[in-house]
C-alpha cells in the first residue's frame, strides 16, 4: 500500500509505502472503499477496497461488545439499587458490598501480533479461521 499527501489542487506532494500487516486508521467510507491513514493524525492517505479488509467484522464486533457493555452497566445499576435499598430497610449496615465489574472481563477482537484491526492477509486468514467468516 502507498500513502499519498494529496496538495489542494489534487497534486501528489508526496508518497511513501507501507508495509503491509501494519495498522492503518481508516478515515472515511465511501461505498466499499476505506480512506486509511498510518495514524488520526496524518494527512497521509491511501485508499482500500473495503473487501479486501475484516472492517466490516471489526464494526460489528465493536457493536456487539458496546450492546453488551451497556447491558451490562444496566445490570449494575439496577443491583446496585436493589443493595441500596436493602440496605435502608434492614439496619445491618455490613450488607453493602460492591459488586464486582464485569466489565473487564469482555473479550478482545484477536490479535494477531499486528493489532487488533490489521489487515495484512495473514490476519484475515487467521481471524477467518476463527470465525468462520469475514463478515
Amino acid at each position: 500500500m502507498v500513502f499519498q499527501l494529496i496538495g489542494k489542487q489534487n497534486e501528489i506532494m508526496a508518497s511513501t509505502p507501507y508495509p503491509a500487516g501494519k495498522e492503518v486508521v481508516v478515515k472515511a467510507v465511501s461505498g466499499e472503499t476505506l480512506y486509511v491513514s498510518p495514524t488520526i493524525a496524518s494527512k497521509l492517505q491511501a485508499t482500500i477496497p473495503m473487501a479486501n479488509t475484516d472492517f466490516k467484522q471489526c464494526v460489528a464486533f465493536r457493536y456487539e461488545m458496546g450492546k453488551k457493555v451497556i447491558e451490562m452497566r444496566e445490570r449494575l445499576r439496577k443491583e446496585r439499587a436493589l443493595n441500596a435499598e436493602k440496605t435502608n430497610s434492614s439496619t445491618d449496615s455490613s450488607a453493602t458490598t460492591d459488586a464486582p465489574s464485569d466489565l473487564d472481563e469482555l473479550p478482545v477482537p484477536g490479535d494477531f501480533g499486528h493489532g487488533k484491526f490489521c489487515i495484512c492477509s495473514d490476519c484475515r486468514e487467521k481471524r477467518l479461521a476463527l470465525t468462520g467468516s469475514m463478515k
